[in-house]
């Protein structure tokens, strides 16, 4: 690595540690100066829909451990998924760490110690980073680009779009290449599997947002749901390409706010989207606490049981 490449990861590095700080300072100016809105807000928000909206969120944890579990099945990897789901969850606490990078890292020495290779586990993290990507700009992308609503960001809906839509055709193609038909058809199967499990995901996601967003505004028809929730994961994967907001924040917020056209000015629009990032915190807890209760309960009662057992004296 040269001096200049050198010079371009320090500075990003700072951009980054200056970044979040500043973003949160943004969000807490605009939330206190639209307070009185806000309190409104909170006052009429219909707490069985942000119940529900951190439920399903909850429920992706559900499904996060799915796509390891496909990945090492095809390098015929026998990791369980009650394994996979015990590390991803048991991490959780780390996505809160600085740095934003700490939950995967923790993930991935965790599948290191069950006999993954480190190959493998590159394989995992590309597509664990591009996936994401590639799917939400293609789905909330494609959407707002055909259903033609001519807002600030056409251009760059269909752009993006487009290019996430080639680039999910061409991988199969790359591995087509390798005239290697087994290859090809077991790739395949698992492709699909996982272009799926993705949709899917984002799919829960969105609702989780609607009911988020329908506990205090609403909604007039199925239309205009269906934009909103476009509009939420074309902008999650905005900002999760922006490589100098950990976790999109800020960038998710401010172009969610332009597509959605929320019915307050920018400021409350702001501090009410970065709101959802609470009703994600929550679903976080909710799964952790669910986990080391479980742990807590299997240790001192299956545990005890076991001592019980043939053999024990008792």
């Amino acid at each position: 690595m040269n001096v200049q490449s050198l010079k371009k990861n320090k500075t990003l590095r700072i951009v980054k540690l200056l970044y979040v700080p500043a973003v949160f300072v943004c969000i807490v100016f605009f939330a206190w100066s639209n307070r009185e809105i806000l309190a409104k807000m909170l006052v009429i928000a219909d707490i069985r829909a942000i119940v529900t909206a951190v439920i399903l969120w909850t429920s992706l944890h559900l499904l996060a451990p799915l796509s390891p579990k496909i990945i090492f099945s095809g390098f015929n990897i026998p990791i369980s998924y009650q394994k996979l789901l015990a590390i991803h969850i048991s991490r959780l606490p780390a996505r809160y760490l600085p740095g934003g990078i700490w939950h995967t890292v923790g993930r991935m020495a965790d599948y290191h110690s069950y006999g993954v290779s480190r190959k493998q586990l590159t394989i995992l993290m590309l597509i664990e980073t591009f996936f994401p990507c590639l799917i939400t700009l293609s789905l909330g992308g494609g959407y707002l680009y055909f259903v033609g609503n001519n807002d600030h960001l056409f251009v760059a809906e269909g752009v993006f779009a487009g290019v996430s839509l080639i680039s999910l055709l061409v991988i199969p193609v790359l591995v087509k290449l390798q005239r290697s038909t087994w290859l090809y058809i077991k790739f395949a199967n698992f492709y699909i599997l996982l272009i799926s499990l993705s949709v899917i995901f984002w799919v829960v996601a969105a609702v989780s947002f609607l009911f988020y967003y329908s506990s205090v505004l609403s909604v007039a028809s199925s239309a205009e749901l269906v934009k909103i929730a476009a509009s939420y994961i074309f902008s999650w994967g905005i900002g999760y390409i922006s490589i100098f907001a950990p976790q999109g924040i800020g960038v998710l917020e401010v172009v969610a706010g332009k597509l959605m056209e929320l019915p307050m000015d920018f400021g409350s629009g702001i501090a009410f989207l970065a709101g959802f990032r609470l009703i994600a915190l929550a679903a976080d807890v909710l799964a952790s606490l669910a986990y080391y209760i479980h742990m807590v309960v299997k240790q001192t009662f299956f545990e005890s049981q076991e001592d019980k057992g043939p053999g024990s004296g008792k």
